[in-house]
């Protein structure tokens, strides 16, 4: 595997949504500027996401991540996670 970028993403590029309930962050690919569910991913207090996060709208986009102004929300994790 090729070594990625790692690239910062300011806090108008990713956010918190709702789903069924529960905090999920997105990304906007800085690529093509569509909105993806990081799901399946640990983010450190820094704001570093691991693994590595790609485009899922397959534009080819595909980075290590650390988000800007990273701000925790205690997550409960839905039954059966």
């Amino acid at each position: 595997m090729p070594d990625l970028d790692c690239i910062l993403l300011n806090a108008d590029k990713w956010k918190w949504v709702l789903r069924d309930g529960y905090p999920l962050l997105k990304v906007q690919c800085p690529r093509c500027d569509c909105w993806g569910d990081v799901i399946d991913h640990t983010i450190a207090d820094s704001g570093t996401i691991d693994p590595s996060v790609m485009c899922g709208e397959g534009c080819g986009w595909h980075a290590m991540v650390m988000l800007k102004q990273f701000h925790r929300i205690i997550r409960q994790e839905p039954p059966n996670a």
